[in-house]
């Protein structure tokens, strides 16, 4: 399990030991699905946005993916950019469009 704060905002690398599955990896939140408030904007991405860093970082060769999303979470709250469960009243698609504004920032060293 890696990500910081509450278990809302983590995810776990699942690797399958079976022969025939060598080398599968698979990335989920910790925290389930959250279908009883999907679709109303409510929906906490913080572990899917570290979920699919790790995979860039893994599996499309982005090195570095990891760090600089954990850099735009750690933006995002100092700002307050978050969502209701972390004490916030951004929305799902606000938190992950901040993520990815900081992101190009941050890359292209504007930040």
């Amino acid at each position: 399990m890696f990500g910081k704060g509450r278990q809302e905002a983590r995810c776990t690398e699942n690797v399958y030991l079976h022969p025939d599955l060598k080398g599968l990896t698979e990335f989920q939140t910790v925290h389930g699905s959250a279908d009883d408030i999907e679709g109303l904007g409510k929906v906490n991405p913080t572990a899917t946005l570290r979920a699919a860093a790790a995979i860039l970082e893994q599996h499309a060769h982005c090195e570095g993916a990891v760090g600089t999303m954990e850099h735009a979470l750690d933006v995002l709250k100092e700002k307050g950019v978050v969502t209701a469960d972390q004490n916030g009243n951004s929305s799902t698609s606000e938190v992950v469009d901040m993520a990815l504004e900081v992101i190009g920032r941050y890359v292209l060293k504007e930040e």
